[in-house]
């Protein structure tokens, strides 16, 4: 049987793949990590590679901005032609709902820090494994939104949020962050951080890092295991 091999892409230094590499090494799984910010080197996407897809501080609708985004977006339109496995986390989430024509939209209220999302009935029809179920408390750090792509289910929805994820038979897609590790929360933290109705103060997150942190990268460790495998 062929191995799996994983291509991450990260947008940026400080938005980085958090736990996911640790779940890649504990699995001895191959993977490679493309910066389409820092080369126009684009690695040869197969039909035996899965996607991951970071966040990121950047909007899909900044390509003159960051012009690279142009290049990326090819990159997801050819992975779903390729009906590759992938995993697209808030900016990268929002990335493959552009791509399957859905609407990407600046949100009404920020949300970040750690909130509570409750999942749909019928959430696990994907996984079957019991794991979108009931309500939980993950990391949002995201001032855009988007609506459901055509065909796909919605995970869960949110107080700030409608739509916090989606999935068809090949893509997870996260508003939310489960890839989060203590490093990757502070250096979020050393950004300028938004204020609002749905934003947490560094202490009250760090704080509830306490809580939720562990939990929820077994939580994560878990969908990857359960998605990556059927």
């Amino acid at each position: 049987m062929t191995s799996k091999e994983f291509l991450i892409i990260q947008h940026e230094n400080f938005t980085t793949p958090g736990s996911t590499l640790l779940w890649l090494q504990q699995n001895n799984y191959q993977y490679s990590i493309f910066r389409p910010d820092q080369t126009e080197n684009i690695p040869k996407i197969t039909a035996n590679t899965s996607l991951i897809i970071c966040g990121g501080t950047q909007n899909v609708d900044e390509e003159d901005k960051f012009p690279w985004l142009i290049t990326e977006k090819k990159m997801i339109h050819q992975a779903l032609s390729l009906d590759l496995k992938i995993i697209g986390l808030c900016l990268g989430a929002q990335l493959i709902a552009e791509a399957l024509e859905a609407k990407v939209f600046k949100a009404r209220d920020w949300e970040y820090g750690w909130h509570k999302i409750h999942f749909d009935s019928g959430s696990d029809q994907l996984l079957k494994q019991n794991i979108f179920h009931g309500s939980r408390n993950v990391f949002q750090a995201h001032g855009y939104q988007f609506s459901l792509p055509n065909n796909s289910q919605r995970l869960g929805y949110s107080e700030a949020c409608e739509n916090q994820g989606f999935y068809t038979k090949n893509i997870l897609a996260f508003q939310f962050h489960p890839e989060v590790d203590d490093s990757w929360i502070q250096f979020s933290l050393q950004q300028k951080l938004p204020e609002g109705k749905f934003c947490h103060s560094p202490n009250t997150i760090n704080e509830l890092n306490k809580k939720y942190l562990t939990e929820n990268q077994s939580w994560y460790f878990s969908i990857l295991d359960t998605f990556f495998n059927t």
